[in-house]
């Protein structure tokens, strides 16, 4: 309806007011969209980084990592202690060359995970936030960031492969009994 319509039309204005976002930042999916399909609005901490200049968001293309930071496709090099990679609601795992993404065993409705983070036949690689199994929102996030952060620590033990794989089957059969 129209004043459903106006009413998305005015939080996005809000937050493109509230966060600077410059043309090149601003999302091409309706703020309704993305939040109802597992988008994330982002939090105050984030802007007020970003306005004193603690954090720089730059839009491009990663080309490579470097030692000390990035090089995008474009060239330019880049110093950095974290890269967010904000693809999108369609996932892409560009970033990883083609025997990762092969040994990612991406199925047609999806990634599926261990405990929504941990590639079982992959060493060093987890998902944050990104292969959620729930609304996506921030406290599943930071669960998810909890959690992963145990497990580097040495104070979570992972089950070996098998277990993990047994454990996504039973998930998967389970998401695929209701979703379509």
């Amino acid at each position: 309806t129209p004043i459903k319509w106006t009413w998305w039309r005015i939080v996005e204005l809000m937050f493109r007011v509230q966060f600077r976002l410059p043309k090149e930042m601003i999302p091409s999916t309706p703020i309704e969209i993305d939040v109802f399909t597992g988008g994330q609005i982002l939090n105050y901490e984030f802007r007020d980084s970003l306005k004193d200049g603690t954090v720089k968001a730059i839009k491009g293309s990663l080309e490579k990592f470097t030692p000390n930071g990035i090089v995008l496709q474009d060239g330019t090099e880049l110093e950095c202690d974290l890269v967010v990679f904000g693809t999108g609601f369609a996932k892409n795992y560009g970033l990883f060359d083609r025997l990762i993404q092969s040994r990612l065993d991406r199925e047609k409705d999806g990634l599926y995970l261990y405990r929504s983070m941990i590639p079982p036949g992959l060493k060093d690689i987890a998902f944050v936030g990104s292969e959620v199994s729930t609304f996506n929102n921030i406290l599943t996030h930071g669960l998810q960031a909890e959690w992963l952060a145990q497990v580097l620590a040495g104070k979570i033990d992972l089950p070996s492969s098998g277990s993990m794989i047994q454990a996504m089957e039973v998930e998967q059969a389970w998401k695929r009994s209701w979703m379509p």
